[in-house]
């Protein structure tokens, strides 16, 4: 306020100067045109010209103003509905964020009426039938998604994951594959493709995917390692029935045994396929390499047989397992090879290093086997049983007590699905219970 008066001020003064010198100015000015003759100061022709021209600009103004008031008006309205369709949208995505599906679809509604038809309109729309279970309007919404340039990874995407939930796996898989190749650098996205592939067989493919998928933070180092060696034991099997020769499949399962060096399926394929080409020393590395990852009972027995199948070979066994910590597994299979060749003190001097929290089933079986096939212990002085360095409850290698403790006895290592928690003997490329790739882990 005090600036507005201070400039009001400020052009008076200078208006009452510039009037007071104008005044003081001598001269006439005589104006003769069609018969007339105008006469007057020149002073005052120069006031009434600088005030015609002061008019004639704020005329101007003021009509220019009138003009364009309507588009103003519109203009402001549009603003306000542009407001108010954002705000829309915001309320809408956090809704569909949150699973409120009605609320998502009555903001996008409300949306869509203020806006038109928008990207993100439709995007909201086809988040919120989705949520509410209306895959038809969902589909008509990412359709319309994909046929705008800018939106349409976002559309085919979202079809991807439609077909997906319908079951019809082929049309998920076009829908994803277009999505890819209109961006392939978005690790959420690929995850879910990868899934795709893995199920569909298509290895190669699901290889470029799990590339962009394992920098996405739900995928764990394990979890991204067990899937390449998934991939390519998968990709080696299918290789071996097109008639691949064993150094082509080989290339591709040491492909796999770099990711996961303990993935028994492809331990023991590569173990074989190496001592058929007459590599026993290949084959050696991959089953001692197999066995400190994962000591399981088939590469136990593969690396035994391999050495020799003879006290040597249990010699070497042994050494390998102390090397790698003695893990119980390990120890308990490398016991029931004792036990087949008859070294009954070795064999009971492997059963006691084994704590009792990780005695399970498997343990008490080949302790059971080892009490009925050994020979009695040695008599003292007097008759009696000569002590043993065992464990209290192991009571002088009684069968019927092993036997007892196995019924209650936890469940030996398999492999189980990290996802249902499903277990099976064998190792499955799909979880056979939920259906996940390479979600079997040896536990």
């Amino acid at each position: 306020m005090l600036k507005r008066i201070i400039t009001i001020v400020f052009l008076l003064t200078v208006a009452g100067f510039a009037a007071s010198f104008l005044s003081n100015q001598p001269g006439v000015t005589v104006l003769e045109w069609l018969g007339w003759r105008i006469e007057a100061r020149t002073s005052v022709l120069m006031v009434i010209v600088i005030a015609v021209i002061i008019l004639a600009i704020t005329l101007d103004r003021i009509i220019g103003m009138i003009a364009g008031l309507p588009s103003r008006i519109s203009g402001s309205l549009t603003d306000r509905r542009l407001r108010q369709g954002n705000q829309a949208l915001a309320i809408g995505l956090v809704a569909a964020s949150a699973g409120d599906g009605r609320e998502a679809l009555r903001q996008a509604k409300r949306a869509k009426r203020l806006m038109g038809e928008d990207p993100l309109t439709h995007l909201l729309a086809a988040q919120a039938a989705t949520l509410t279970g209306d895959a038809q309007a969902a589909s008509r919404y990412f359709e319309a998604l994909s046929a705008d340039r800018q939106t349409a990874f976002f559309g085919k995407a979202g079809l991807m994951r439609l077909e997906a939930e319908r079951g019809d796996h082929d049309a998920a898989l076009d829908a994803g594959r277009e999505a890819f190749a209109l961006n392939n650098n978005t690790p959420s996205f690929a995850k879910a493709l990868y899934a795709l592939e893995a199920r569909q067989g298509h290895w190669d493919q699901a290889l470029d995917a799990l590339a962009v998928a394992e920098r996405d933070p739900s995928m764990d180092k394990a979890m991204v390692s067990r899937g390449y060696a998934a991939l390519y034991y998968c990709q080696a099997q299918e290789r071996a029935e097109k008639g691949g020769d064993d150094a082509a499949v080989i290339a591709v399962l040491k492909k796999a045994l770099k990711h996961d060096p303990g993935l028994t399926p492809a331990v023991l394929d590569a173990a074989a396929r190496y001592s058929q080409m007459g590599k026993a020393r290949q084959a050696r590395q991959v089953l001692t390499t197999g066995f400190a990852q994962t000591p399981h009972p088939a590469i136990t027995k593969a690396l035994f047989e391999t050495l020799g199948g003879d006290a040597k070979a249990l010699s070497t066994l042994i050494k390998q397992s102390d090397q790698n910590g003695n893990p119980p597994d390990a120890l308990i299979e490398v016991a029931a090879l004792a036990v087949t060749l008859d070294l009954w003190g070795e064999a009971r001097r492997l059963l006691q290093l084994v704590a009792e929290g990780d005695r399970d089933l498997r343990y008490w079986q080949v302790y059971a086997d080892f009490a009925d096939r050994a020979p009695p212990p040695p008599k003292g002085k007097g008759g009696k049983a000569a002590p043993q360095d065992q464990d209290p409850e192991d009571q002088d290698t009684d069968r019927h007590h092993a036997l007892t403790m196995a019924a209650s006895a936890k469940r030996p290592k398999a492999w189980h699905c990290s996802s249902c928690h499903h277990h099976s003997e064998t190792w499955e490329a799909h979880c056979s219970e939920c259906g996940h790739f390479a979600a079997m882990i040896w536990r």
